[in-house]
C-alpha cells in the first residue's frame, strides 16, 4: 500500500518515536516541498519510498550527530534519484541498528542492479554467524515474513523483467544472495522456516 504524505515531519512515522528528536533535527535541514514523500506499509512496517527533496550540502551530514546522519542516510536511500540513493544506501548497509533494518531490506526489491549489488557486499561482511548484525536482522525478518516475501517477489519481478538477460536464473542475482542471508539469520533467531517464494539455489538447504 503506498501513500502520498505532503509534511515532512511525518517521516517520524518511519521511525521510533524515541527518535522523534533526531527524525525532526534531520527534516528540519531540508526545504519544505509541495509533494511527497511517498508513502508504503507492509504490516506495521511503514517506510517512505520516494523522496524528492534535493540532498544536502556535503557539509550537512558532518553537522549531526552518529544518529541524526543515520536518520538522514536512511531517509535518502529512498530518494527519486538513482544516484542519491546509492550513495546513502551504502551508509546504512550493515548498520545494526534495529531501525534501519527495513531501510536496508527495502532495497533488496531495488530495481538499480548496483544498489542490490552494494547491499550485498556489505551484508555478506556486516551478516557473519554471532554478529549483532546478524541477530538484529534475523529477528526482524522473523517478525516481518509479509515485507520480507513482498521484497523477495518484487526483486524477482525486476530480475524478471530487467535483469534476466544477465542473469539467466535469479539464484545467481545479487538480491537472491542477499535474501539468503536473511533466510539464515531468521532461521537462526527464531528456529522457524522463512516461506520461500524463489526456488532453492544450488547448494542451498
Amino acid at each position: 500500500m503506498s501513500a502520498a504524505h505532503a509534511d515532512p515531519p511525518s517521516m517520524t512515522a518511519a521511525f521510533p518515536a524515541a527518535l522523534g528528536p533526531d527524525v525532526r533535527a534531520v527534516t528540519a535541514l531540508l526545504p519544505p516541498l509541495s509533494h511527497g514523500p511517498h508513502w508504503e506499509a507492509h504490516g506495521s512496517v511503514l517506510l517512505p519510498v520516494r523522496l524528492y527533496h534535493p540532498e544536502p550540502a556535503a557539509d550537512v551530514p558532518a553537522a549531526l550527530t552518529p544518529r541524526q546522519r543515520l536518520v538522514l542516510h536512511c531517509l535518502f536511500a529512498a530518494h527519486h534519484d538513482g544516484y542519491v540513493r546509492q550513495r546513502h544506501a551504502a551508509h546504512v548497509a550493515g548498520a545494526d541498528e534495529s531501525w534501519a533494518v527495513p531501510f536496508v531490506v527495502r532495497l533488496t526489491g531495488e530495481y538499480v542492479l548496483e544498489i542490490v549489488a552494494d547491499i550485498r557486499a556489505r551484508l555478506t561482511e556486516a551478516l557473519v554467524p554471532g554478529s549483532e548484525a546478524r541477530r538484529v536482522y534475523g529477528r526482524f525478518a522473523g517478525e516481518h515474513p509479509e515485507f520480507l516475501s513482498v521484497t523477495e517477489r518484487r526483486a524477482v519481478s525486476y530480475w524478471n523483467e530487467y535483469q534476466r538477460w544477465r542473469f539467466p536464473e535469479f539464484a545467481a542475482h545479487p538480491a537472491a544472495a542477499v535474501l539468503e542471508l536473511l533466510r539464515a539469520a531468521a532461521v537462526e533467531a527464531t528456529g522457524r522456516a522463512w516461506p520461500r517464494q524463489t526456488r532453492v539455489p544450488r547448494g542451498a538447504r
